[in-house]
């Protein structure tokens, strides 16, 4: 599951959701973003497939185009799964902080060699990576 909540609180999805409270284009959406459209479009894909913005067609304009808004009923689920992602990055960037720190005393201490300290802290920074980089 938390593979999922991330995929919908991720940093740029969220900037998103905070402008859809009113329709946009996704040329709207990159602009007022400062984003690319090819990252709008990545973004609010997911956000579509888990029901949290809703894809509108507008027609009877000389070409149809397409608007996104936040799917009000799924409004309070958002808000309150990005304050427990929030939280979880804050608790887990705490926890992999400890767990470098702890590797840098093991190494000074002499329990390990410096080759399996580069080793083990690379491991960690690559398996933490989503942690380190909200840290």
């Amino acid at each position: 599951m938390i593979p999922d909540i991330h995929k919908i609180t991720a940093h740029p999805k969220i900037e998103i959701v905070k402008i859809l409270h009113t329709r946009h284009t996704p040329d709207e959406i990159a602009s007022e973003l400062g984003m690319t459209r090819q990252a709008v479009d990545k973004n609010i894909k997911g956000l579509v497939r888990y029901g949290i913005v809703t894809k509108t067609w507008i027609t009877g304009s000389r070409r149809p185009r397409v608007e996104f808004s936040l799917n009000k009923i799924r409004t309070k689920l958002y808000r309150n799964l990005e304050k427990l992602m929030q939280n979880y990055r804050k608790e887990g960037s705490a926890d992999v902080i400890q767990i470098l720190r702890d590797l840098d005393l093991a190494l000074i201490r002499e329990k390990i060699s410096s080759e399996r300290y580069r080793e083990t802290k690379e491991e960690v920074k690559k398996q933490y990576k989503w942690f380190l980089q909200s840290a």
